[in-house]
């Protein structure tokens, strides 16, 4: 259920970012390749436990978030305190 969830919060966020103007649409397109494998190694997991198929699925798509985030996390803090039409990529 867990990574389920995951997978669902951060492509909702990629959809976030795909449609604000603040940061590049790529960042967005980064958060949706990593959620949508989450997602469905997480529904493969519910159904076969800690399989290979399952973590053959989960791991790279839980290194492609990790990087998502770290990438986000440093953009958001060369961003800080500008407004939206000052970082309008």
């Amino acid at each position: 259920m867990f990574s389920i969830m995951m997978g669902l919060t951060s492509t909702i966020f990629g959809v976030a970012l795909l449609a604000g103007g603040t940061y590049p649409k790529w960042m967005g397109g980064f958060a949706i390749l990593g959620g949508l494998p989450t997602i469905v190694g997480g529904g493969v997991m519910a159904y076969t436990g800690f399989s290979g198929l399952a973590m053959a699925i989960n791991m790279p798509a839980s290194y492609i978030l990790l990087a998502w985030m770290l990438m986000l996390g440093v953009l958001m803090w060369h961003h800080r305190g500008l407004t939206a039409a000052e970082t309008a990529v």
